[in-house]
């Protein structure tokens, strides 16, 4: 387990420095002055130039509309001003010699003149700002459409995983390995698994990092198998109804167990990487089954046991004598009524790895790689209704350790991108 989570944490850490890796910096002025950074990917297509543009270049275009928007205000501020500066100075030529009212003319041709200053300043200044603003917008706009040309010039558009929810469907075909789940005695099979799921995918979580969330419903059906061409081992000592002391000797031919298991899944997990819509991108995923076991599963075994006793007292060995308890070639799982009890509910932890492949020009991107399962809790035990018969000592083959399995798998899968 420790191998697997530092295995984790080291795909964490590539997917975060190879999306820090992708990203470049474009800064402009807001209207109040402040300075506004945005980051982007690189190899960026044109819908993404133009998310830069409309946060930067409109910005400073609307701010430009309200530059002239006010100095064409001032303008007609001004023009009326001096208009009523003519009105007066012709009043002024009409006055009858009245020293009063040559005053009050002369007066209020001076406020005028002081007021058309005052809008005379204010416009300069909102020119000035204006002249700024159509000089930043320019340099803005060179700028974004360099990006454009280079990116067309070199034939290297690329996207970057959108803010798009997916909707996915995926299956895989896989191995159960058995590791510790079976008795060391027993030679455990390798048999296939088959998985099948369908799943919701929210849109990016993050700006800095492709992480979305994925939620589903699926189905798993796996086989557990072993088996055990011949094994003979003592069992302590006993004694028979006479009360004379044997050590028993057990004696086993070709066992073999199988289990078939089916559970209905709800696949919850975190996904590093998004789908592209025209290249191929990789992806890591991270994430926990609950599962709930259909059916009523049950162990298939065959194979039969012998039950031996040595008397030390006397040096002999006496077998096929019932009525002692010494008997051959019995059926192992029917004489014994082994029984299997599988845990209802389980929990798979499970990690992925992979790389989507796009149809082009499509929202049909394909994705294919390989999953590992673990189960947290166990997956049942096996037990003898009648432990009389002294097998209490002996394990069958499998549900060892609570019958916990690594399952590899190989899936391919259809993801379908809403927006």
């Amino acid at each position: 387990m420790k191998k697997l989570f530092l295995t984790l944490f080291a795909i964490v850490l590539f997917a975060s420095a190879w999306a820090q890796s992708q990203r470049s910096t474009l800064r402009g002025k807001t209207k109040d002055g402040k300075t506004l950074t945005v980051q982007y990917y690189q190899g960026t297509v044109e819908d993404r130039i133009e998310s830069v543009k409309y946060q930067l270049v409109d910005e400073l275009q609307d701010e430009i509309k309200n530059l002239k928007n006010n100095i064409k205000d001032l303008q007609n501020r001004l023009d009326a001003t001096n208009k009523e500066v003519k009105q007066l100075n012709k009043q002024l030529e009409k006055s009858s010699g009245n020293q009063d009212d040559i005053s009050a003319l002369n007066q209020q041709i001076a406020e005028k003149t002081e007021e058309i200053t005052q809008l005379s300043g204010q416009l300069d200044s909102l020119v000035n700002e204006l002249n700024q603003a159509q000089e930043e917008n320019n340099r803005l706009q060179a700028q974004l459409d360099s990006l454009q040309a280079v990116r067309i010039t070199q034939n290297q558009k690329k996207s970057i995983p959108e803010k798009t929810p997916v909707i996915g469907m995926e299956a895989g075909l896989g191995t159960v390995l058995l590791g510790n789940s079976a008795n060391g005695l027993w030679a455990k099979d390798i048999p296939l698994g088959t998985q099948f799921a369908l799943y919701f995918g929210t849109a990016r979580l993050s700006e800095s990092l492709p992480i979305s969330f994925e939620a589903g419903l699926g189905f798993r059906r796996f086989t557990m198998a072993a088996h055990l061409s011949q094994y003979e081992h003592c069992d302590g000592s006993f004694r028979d109804k006479d009360g004379d002391a044997y050590e028993a000797i057990y004696s086993f031919e070709n066992l073999a167990e199988h289990l078939s298991m089916s559970y209905l899944d709800i696949p919850i997990r975190i996904c590093i990487g998004q789908p592209l819509k025209d290249r191929v991108s990789v992806y890591a995923k991270l994430g926990i089954t609950p599962s709930l076991n259909i059916g009523s599963p049950e162990i298939d075994g065959t194979g039969t046991y012998g039950v031996k006793g040595y008397y030390e007292k006397w040096d002999v060995t006496l077998e096929n004598i019932p009525e002692l308890g010494f008997v051959s070639n019995r059926d192992f799982y029917e004489e014994n009524e082994v029984e299997t009890e599988i845990n209802k509910f389980n929990l798979w932890a499970n990690v992925v790895v992979g790389a989507y492949m796009p149809f082009k020009n499509t929202p049909i991107v394909l994705n294919a790689g390989f999953k590992l399962d673990y189960p947290i809790l166990k997956v049942g035990e096996t037990s003898f209704k009648d432990d009389s018969k002294h097998l209490s000592g002996w394990h069958t083959g499998l549900l060892q350790n609570g019958g916990k399995v690594w399952i590899p798998t190989f899936e391919v899968g259809v993801v379908y991108t809403l927006k």
